[in-house]
């Protein structure tokens, strides 16, 4: 992945069969004349559309083994041991990535996939990535900017008539995180009105035997209700409602569900082999000091952290992504260009762009470096306990010090 991401690093600094109807007329005709002529075509066709129907898939584009356990890199032994004394040292559980110069260095599990039943954490256990899925949305988003089907310009009126705002906002507004909206997850209690309130908080956190009772447009019943923090356009601030509408409008320009769009042309593309967007569909489970263990489900998480992954998924994610097989590399310099140090579903600082997930009991951090240096942290622990974030940053540091050295 370093020569992808220093490759683009790079292009930043630079740049501010239409026959086929024919030939089966053509066919038709001759087959007219004989008869002879016919059952040759028509065996030749028989054997063509064999040869289709038996195409095989084109073969996953993989960057890691999905099915190992463990990887370590033997060239940076020293770094390997410094960095694993650091985890054990300070309780991580979870899983961990580091990879270097287009190599993974280190992937591995540690403390446990699930308390309860003694499970250890493998390299390969799935996690709730939280807001880390927005890299995703934005992407999706911009494919479809590329396909024509929205501008990133539009305002979002064309999608939600009766928001009073919507002729003011613009995709890329929600996008930025600048359309002054109110955060329905982080400020409910701002987002809704009191009667509704208390309906809302016993519906946004579940457990394993919880069906899905908000519809999804809940969100749009009391959209006008808050009042703007910004005029749109005019100032950051982080919200979750950007990213929840940013999903309803992708099903709307598609006409298929969320999951559906994600699930082929965002885990497909990019062989996210284990990647999903299903409630609850992790190995790894979190629980609170209570034994209870909650999760977000997709009617309330939808675009903006909905998505379950391995630290795998994410290697496979971030190198497409840079590769530039998952949008265009203009898109891709259109989402890593910040205001106030925020993308398009990316963070940015400096020349190093990345993103932090949490859920309930799930944290995760995920940081592409200019130099192709690439953390990926996910925890089945609470921020409280282990910030993901944090432990991330200094595995960086400790790579820095240990193997950068002049």
């Amino acid at each position: 992945m370093k020569r992808s991401i220093a490759l683009f690093f790079i292009i930043i600094a630079l740049s501010g069969c239409s026959n086929t109807a024919d030939i089966v007329k053509q066919e038709t005709v001759e087959a007219a004349e004989s008869v002879h002529t016919s059952a040759v075509v028509s065996e030749f066709t028989q054997t063509q559309a064999t040869v289709i129907e038996t195409e095989p898939e084109p073969e996953p584009k993989l960057f890691c083994d999905f099915e190992a356990e463990c990887v370590t890199n033997s060239d940076y032994d020293e770094f390997i041991d410094a960095a694993e004394e650091y985890l054990i040292e300070n309780e991580f559980q979870g899983a961990v990535l580091l990879a270097y110069n287009d190599e993974i260095i280190l992937a591995s599990g540690y403390g446990y996939a699930d308390e309860n039943t003694g499970r250890k954490c493998k390299a390969y256990d799935t996690f709730e990535i939280g807001s880390i899925s927005k890299q995703m949305t934005a992407a999706a988003v911009l494919q479809l900017a590329e396909q024509g089907k929205l501008g990133l310009d539009d305002t979002i009126d064309e999608y939600f008539p009766d928001y009073k705002y919507g002729s003011m906002t613009t995709i890329r507004h929600l996008l930025q995180m600048r359309s002054g909206m109110v955060d329905f997850i982080n400020n409910p209690a701002l987002y809704f009105p009191e009667d509704y309130l208390e309906e809302y908080m016993a519906a946004a956190d579940t457990g394993d035997d919880s069906e899905e009772v908000l519809e999804r447009e809940f969100l749009l019943e009391y959209l006008n209700y808050p009042s703007l923090h910004n005029v749109p356009g005019d100032g950051f601030n982080y919200s979750n409602t950007n990213y929840y509408l940013l999903g309803l409008i992708m099903e709307q320009v598609t006409g298929e569900s969320f999951q559906e769009y994600m699930s082929r042309e965002i885990f497909g593309r990019c062989d996210m082999l284990t990647a999903n967007n299903d409630f609850r569909n992790t190995t790894a489970r979190g629980y609170y000091d209570d034994d209870t263990s909650l999760s977000m489900s997709l009617s309330t998480s939808l675009g903006c952290g909905s998505v379950n992954a391995s630290v795998y998924d994410l290697y496979q994610w971030g190198t497409h992504l840079f590769a530039g097989d998952v949008i265009s590399k203009r898109s891709l310099r259109e989402m890593l260009s910040a205001i106030d140090n925020y993308g398009l579903g990316m963070r940015t600082d400096g020349d190093i762009y990345f993103h932090r997930g949490n859920t309930d009991v799930f944290n995760g951090f995920i940081a592409f470096y200019p130099d192709g240096f690439v953390t990926i942290a996910l925890t089945n622990c609470t921020m409280r306990e282990v910030n993901a974030g944090n432990i991330a940053s200094e595995l960086h540091v400790f790579f820095e010090d240990i193997c950068k050295q002049p």
